[in-house]
């Protein structure tokens, strides 16, 4: 084989394996990236909750837990979050962290919450807390997430949730009744489970536009506060108003925000509390009881607290017999009682003008919430250090 011959021979293999050698630098690049991206895992503090709807901080939080003692996990919906109302380091699980930190306690507070989460979203999460080693859980009892109305009334609002609860007993028949998930959804549900165990760079992909731009929040509702910002314009409905409120400090800061709330917020709302029926087979109590249970199998404090209340805005706008809350609290007392929790009913917590509509509260409301859990908070891990 002469020169020509051996060069074309060369250049022809070198063709032939470009399809290999382009797969095999993608699975390198892949491999470093995934590697990196596990490394978050390392990072205290990187980011403290999801915002709105994403579930993105999640994983992150739940590999935190392994790591950092003691932990405690807060288990809420959008009240808790803080999103509309709140930065992040100003909801107060992280508020009731900095207060503990400042009397010489290094506790580690994760606040789990997101709006649209309901109780059964809460227990597969507490289910999650509990595997992943949280010394303690922090659970409100919300009033209007036990309401059968569509908007709340989905026992399990992200079904991926459900992935948590594979080691529970009798997991099957509640997955398949009452969430309804059929099987073909829980293979899928469990596949990519699976897959988020043990590549990093599926696991966190909510994460990755975070840790390039420095922000969670929602490209759209982004460019909704830039573009009303720079034209000076006000988006009609309540999500846009919340939207604009929370990206602006000043009126997170001010009082009776409530009273600006638009006609079509208070009837729905009001929808949503007639469709209530507080009793011991409403399903949204089942699932707290099963969170309470849960705690008490594993060992694990748990701390529930009755969610405050905006009563001006009630006795003004007639949302609901608030007998009715009286019930729902014996029911819960019972409970507590039952399995040792510990139970706070902060209904009157926070005074009238720091709400938004209600049950969100402002910033300041939050710092109330902070006080008024907090030494609870710290009661709890000094049981769990006995």
């Amino acid at each position: 084989m002469d020169h020509q011959e051996s060069r074309g021979f060369l250049i022809g293999q070198i063709r032939k394996a470009r399809p290999a050698v382009a797969i095999l630098i993608a699975l390198v690049l892949l491999a470093v990236a995934d590697r990196r991206l596990r490394a978050i895992e390392n990072i205290p503090d990187l980011v403290l909750r999801s915002e709105y709807r994403s579930q993105a901080a999640l994983p992150y939080m739940l590999a935190r837990m392994r790591k950092d003692d003691p932990s405690v996990v807060f288990l809420g919906a959008s009240v808790m979050q803080g999103v509309t109302n709140t930065m992040p380091e100003d909801a107060f699980p992280m508020v009731i962290r900095s207060k503990l930190r400042a009397k010489g306690r290094e506790v580690y507070c994760f606040n789990t919450a997101t709006m649209g989460h309901n109780i059964g979203d809460q227990y597969c999460l507490a289910a999650a807390a509990i595997t992943n080693g949280a010394d303690a859980l922090v659970l409100a009892a919300h009033y209007k997430l036990l309401s059968s109305h569509p908007i709340v009334g989905n026992p399990l609002r992200f079904k991926q949730f459900a992935y948590f609860l594979r080691t529970e007993k009798g997991h099957r028949k509640l997955i398949a009744r009452t969430f309804e998930i059929s099987r073909f959804q829980w293979w899928g549900i469990l596949l990519r489970g699976k897959l988020s165990n043990i590549w990093g760079l599926y696991r966190y992909r909510e994460l990755v536009p975070y840790l390039l731009t420095g922000s969670m929040d929602d490209p759209l509702l982004q460019f909704q506060d830039a573009y009303a910002r720079q034209w000076n314009l006000t988006f009609e409905g309540e999500i846009g108003r919340n939207v604009l409120r929370g990206f602006d400090l000043q009126e997170r800061e001010r009082d009776d925000l409530w009273k600006q709330m638009i006609d079509t917020h208070h009837e729905r709302d009001r929808e949503i509390y007639n469709d209530l029926n507080v009793n011991r087979h409403n399903p949204h109590f089942k699932m707290m009881s099963r969170i309470a249970h849960a705690a008490q199998r594993a060992n694990v404090p748990l701390l529930i607290y009755f969610s405050p209340l905006n009563r001006a805005l009630n006795e003004e706008k007639n949302y609901f017999q608030y007998n009715n809350v009286e019930h729902l609290k014996e029911l819960v007392r019972v409970l507590t009682e039952e399995t040792g929790a510990t139970l706070i009913d902060a209904n009157d917590a926070v005074p009238p003008q720091y709400f938004s509509d209600m049950d969100h509260f402002n910033r300041k409301g939050h710092l109330i919430m902070a006080d008024r859990l907090a030494p609870a908070v710290e009661a709890m891990l000094d049981r769990r250090k006995k």
